[in-house]
């Protein structure tokens, strides 16, 4: 025990700076994708138009898919794979737009997670409200898209979290799990 003792008492120093080696390196990873970004404008549910590093971008939210808004390939799949007309996928991704608008300000500054592009060129991330809750998270658990992972990015935090709100949105058949849908 005595001689444990004394290689911790003439360590102390190496454990000092290991300890804060590994320190700033996690500061670091943790720092680098969590920045801040200006909001332009909203394009739709899932898309925020921000100005981040000193150009305007599209931020595509990561892990959700909203309803279209407007006529297209995935907006007649997502009619199809949810068994229901144009028209409600249309109005539930109206609704996500204007949820959108509600929660996120013009021209206001809010954190964002980077995590990568998809394959339009868009940024994929994650925007944070004031609260500290992703719109991402938020639109789940008010009903208005459903979880969507790949694995590329490997976001198993996120995706558990994002899984239970929308278990819970089913479950409570809120927004697009509910039978409500007004024209």
């Amino acid at each position: 025990m005595k001689s444990i003792l004394r290689a911790i008492k003439k360590y102390k120093n190496c454990f000092i700076v290991v300890f804060l080696i590994i320190y700033v390196t996690c500061s670091f990873f943790y720092y680098k994708n969590n920045r801040i970004a200006r909001v332009i404008s909203i394009i739709d549910g899932d898309t925020v138009r921000i100005y981040y590093q000193n150009k305007k971008r599209l931020l595509r939210l990561k892990g959700i898919d909203c309803f279209e808004t407007s006529i297209s390939r995935h907006a007649k799949n997502q009619s199809k794979y949810h068994k229901m007309n144009l028209d409600k996928v249309f109005y539930w991704g109206k609704a996500a737009k204007a949820f959108a608008e509600k929660n996120l300000t013009i021209n206001k500054t809010y954190k964002v997670n980077i995590i990568g592009k998809d394959n339009y060129g868009r940024l994929l991330g994650y925007i944070y409200l004031d609260n500290h809750e992703s719109l991402g998270l938020i639109l789940l658990k008010q009903g208005y898209c459903e979880q969507m992972f790949f694995d590329k990015y490997k976001s198993k935090i996120y995706k558990i979290e994002y899984s239970k709100a929308e278990k819970r949105a089913k479950k409570e058949k809120i927004g697009i799990w509910s039978l409500k849908y007004t024209p």
